[in-house]
């Protein structure tokens, strides 16, 4: 009876457990910026941000921090302007044009290839794109003439195969 019960309590403290992992998950998704919708066009998880005015055209708060969606491309605007380059916001790696807006699939900067999902983030790890596996380290950059575990890898940054 008393293995029993010990194989009860530790049960309970695993859901315990489980379900708390589970609600920080779900509360990094709900405050998460910016995430995907149906139409594979990245939006902000919240209303988009916009302050109409009379002429119609949007403003910002001159103190603000936040991503802004216009004419259907995102921005990321501090203190009313928009940036350009590289952005970090809620602990993920963005990419902006000179424009400002912010770049999708591959962008090259400094020699360097960089792969953004249609979110707009940064993507690291192993990536297909258009039926060819891409390496992409760390911090992003795409990986040519190597071998990642055993396979080898071009100079345009396909997997061949196995080394």
């Amino acid at each position: 009876m008393r293995k029993n019960t010990v194989i009860l309590a530790i049960t309970s403290v695993i859901v315990v457990i489980m379900a708390s992992a589970a609600a920080g998950i779900l509360l990094a998704i709900k405050t998460s910026i910016p995430v995907s919708d149906e139409s594979n066009k990245a939006k902000p998880k919240s209303e988009i941000i916009k302050k109409e005015t009379a002429n119609s055209s949007s403003t910002l708060n001159s103190n603000s921090n936040e991503w802004k969606q216009e004419n259907g491309s995102w921005y990321f605007i501090i203190n009313g302007e928009k940036q350009k380059n590289w952005i970090l916001s809620n602990n993920r790696w963005y990419f902006l044009g000179s424009d400002g807006k912010m770049k999708t699939e591959w962008v090259k900067d400094k020699n360097k290839w960089y792969y953004f999902g249609n979110d707009g983030k940064m993507r690291t790890g192993w990536l297909k794109f258009n039926s060819n596996w891409y390496y992409l380290n760390d911090d992003g950059g795409m990986e040519v003439n190597t071998n990642i575990s055993g396979l080898y890898i071009n100079e345009k940054g396909i997997l061949q195969g196995k080394s």
